[in-house]
């Protein structure tokens, strides 16, 4: 409870939780406990969400008209959404693959950018040098491509309360000023710390993706690592891969 807390309002767990509960294809009236939760996602009928059907991954934007495409500067990817009929089309840019998957984080391969000539994870790889603290140390491949799913509106429409709580039908990034954006694992901690006490008609911690994010992001590393992730105390923990240049040349 602690981790939903640094991102998220007591009051937003039923919300948030029929969010992850769409994206696995779990019943959202399902009971689960920590017994049954693992049986419930590897039971032999489990499938995705049907709804991802009608999602489109392309590697670069070259394809589109030039006044669509996305992939400028230090864009990780960037997601279209077919109003008419729903279909999520998500480019994924050169910047991304530069981040790793979980495996290259959990168990670094014998490449220079990953261990030292010793052998030696290198920090940001494997779970004794993710360090304390949410970081984007944290972050993979998959965490940018959960990031451009959570913007897809139509995929969350039957979520109760959808449209009372996000604004205009979809979860954006939050464009400031207090603070100044709300990327990263600080500045969406810094939205629950701001806005978390206040009432809105459109709670703030609910309609910035990266609050969402990170939040897995903390839970999944705690369990796969077996330590708790504290919150991060500086913003420079957005930029932890990149200050330390260990990032896989993909």
């Amino acid at each position: 409870m602690k981790v939903f807390l640094r991102y998220f309002r007591p009051e937003d767990a039923d919300f948030v939780k029929n969010i992850f509960r769409t994206i696995a294809n779990i019943p959202l009236d399902a009971v689960i406990t920590g017994q049954t939760l693992v049986s419930v996602l590897t039971t032999p009928n489990t499938e995705l969400n049907p709804r991802f059907r009608q999602a489109t991954l392309s590697i670069s934007d070259s394809l589109l008209p030039p006044d669509r495409q996305g992939c400028t500067g230090r864009i990780n990817a960037f997601m279209f959404e077919d109003d008419s009929h729903g279909n999520a089309n998500i480019y994924l840019c050169d910047p991304y693959f530069g981040w790793p998957s979980i495996e290259d984080i959990a168990d670094p391969p014998q490449t220079p950018w990953a261990r030292d000539n010793q052998g030696r994870p290198l920090p940001g790889y494997s779970c004794d040098n993710l360090g304390d603290y949410d970081s984007d140390w944290m972050k993979t491949t998959g965490s940018t491509i959960l990031h451009e799913f959570i913007h897809w509106s139509w995929f969350f429409v039957y979520v109760p309360n959808w449209y009372i709580f996000i604004r205009g039908g979809t979860i954006d990034d939050y464009r400031g000023p207090n603070p100044k954006h709300g990327y990263g694992p600080y500045r969406a901690r810094q939205i629950k710390d701001i806005y978390g006490s206040l009432t809105q008609p459109y709670p703030e911690t609910l309609n910035n993706d990266d609050n969402y994010v990170y939040y897995a992001l903390s839970k999944y590393w705690s369990w796969r690592c077996g330590k708790q992730f504290g919150a991060t105390p500086s913003s420079r923990d957005a930029r932890r891969r990149k200050s330390s240049g260990f990032r896989p040349p993909y």
